[in-house]
């Protein structure tokens, strides 16, 4: 949404790059942050595997006894 404004106002008042700019954000961004929350859960299951195996890890029971 703040991509599109920047688009009319670069449109609007004649600044070049501006709407190049915002157009590639609209395309940049989310590749960016797929590639970072890949990464950051890669990581947070590295660490998740290695402090369950020491300690234990969770366990959860869903039935009735």
């Amino acid at each position: 949404m703040f991509a599109l404004f920047g688009v009319s106002i670069g449109f609007e008042k004649s600044m070049p790059g501006v709407e190049i700019f915002s157009l590639a954000v609209i395309v940049i961004f989310p590749i960016i942050s797929g590639i970072l929350a890949l990464i950051i859960g890669a990581i947070a299951a590295l660490l998740y595997n290695a402090f369950a195996s020491r300690i234990g890890g969770i366990e959860i029971e869903l039935g009735n006894k």
